[in-house]
C-alpha cells in the first residue's frame, strides 16, 4: 500500500469512528472476557497507556489496581465519550488517568514513561505494514525496560468474517481495491441495517504479530486465540491475543 492511501485510510479510521462513536459506545459497556486473563501482568500502581482507548471501558477494570491511566484515541468524539464516562467512584481509586486525541503511529510520550501498554482491538485499524510497524516501534519506545505489550484484535479469518477477506481479494486482482490483499472493510450498520461506515481492518495473525513484536525486541509470554472466553483453534477464535514483554 502506498503511502497517501495508507494516510488517507489513517484519517478515514478517525473520521468513521466519530461518525459512528455514540452508538459505538452504547454495544461497549462490559469488560471482555479476556481482560481478567490479563491481571496477572497487572501490580498496583503501574503505569498503563491504553492505545486506541475508544470509550474508555479499560479503565474501569483497571481502576481496583490503582494504576496511573493514559487513554489514547484518533476519534475526537470517543475520547470526549470516555471523558464523560469516566466515574468519579471508580476514577478516585486511581493514582491518575487522562485522555487525550493521539494515534499509534507517533505516541505524544517519552521514552520509558509506561509499565504496561494495551492496544484492544486498534491496531488492526492502523493500514499497511510500515505503519503498523511504526506503531509497534513506539509502544517499544514508550515502554519501560520488562514493561508488558497486551494487544487483541478481531480475528478477521474467524469463519463468520472471512468472506469480507475473500472479498477484497477479488476486489484487488480485479484491480479495484486499493487495499493490501490481507485487509478488508467491516461494515458499521444501524440498527436498521442500513451501513453507516465501512471500518478498515488489517486480517492479522497471530504469527505476524509475534514476527514484529520480536523485531522491536519483545519476548512473547503468550499468544491464542479466543472464543467466549475459552481458547480455541484459529479457525473458532472471535478474538486473537498476543502479549509480549520488552528486554
Amino acid at each position: 500500500m502506498d503511502k497517501n492511501t495508507a494516510n488517507s485510510i489513517l484519517e478515514k479510521v478517525a473520521s468513521d469512528y466519530d461518525s459512528i462513536a455514540e452508538r459505538f459506545s452504547q454495544t461497549r459497556y462490559r469488560d471482555w472476557d479476556e481482560f481478567y486473563d490479563f491481571e496477572k501482568y497487572l501490580k498496583t500502581g503501574s503505569s498503563v497507556l491504553d492505545v486506541g482507548c475508544g470509550n474508555g471501558r479499560l479503565l474501569n477494570f483497571l481502576a481496583k489496581y490503582g494504576v496511573s491511566y493514559v487513554g489514547i484515541d484518533a476519534s475526537a468524539n470517543l475520547v470526549q465519550i470516555a471523558k464523560e464516562n469516566a466515574d468519579e467512584k471508580i476514577t478516585s481509586s486511581l493514582s491518575s488517568y487522562s485522555f487525550m486525541k493521539a494515534s499509534a503511529t507517533e505516541l505524544p510520550f517519552a521514552d520509558q514513561s509506561f509499565d504496561i501498554v494495551f492496544a484492544v482491538a486498534s491496531l488492526y485499524h492502523i493500514p499497511s505494514r510500515e505503519l503498523r510497524k511504526q506503531s509497534v516501534k513506539e509502544i517499544a519506545r514508550v515502554l519501560k525496560e520488562g514493561g508488558v505489550f497486551i494487544m487483541t484484535y478481531w480475528n478477521m479469518w474467524e469463519k463468520s468474517r472471512r468472506n469480507l477477506i475473500v472479498n477484497n481479494i477479488i476486489k484487488k486482482i480485479a484491480g479495484k481495491s486499493k487495499l493490501d490483499f490481507l485487509d478488508t472493510e467491516k461494515p458499521w450498520k444501524n440498527p436498521d441495517g442500513k451501513v453507516i461506515v465501512n471500518r478498515y481492518c488489517h486480517a492479522f495473525r497471530l504469527s505476524e504479530i509475534e514476527n514484529l513484536a520480536k523485531h522491536y525486541n519483545f519476548e512473547t509470554q503468550e499468544r491464542y486465540y479466543l472464543k467466549k472466553g475459552e481458547r480455541v483453534s484459529f479457525s473458532k477464535g472471535f478474538n486473537g491475543v498476543y502479549i509480549g514483554k520488552k528486554h
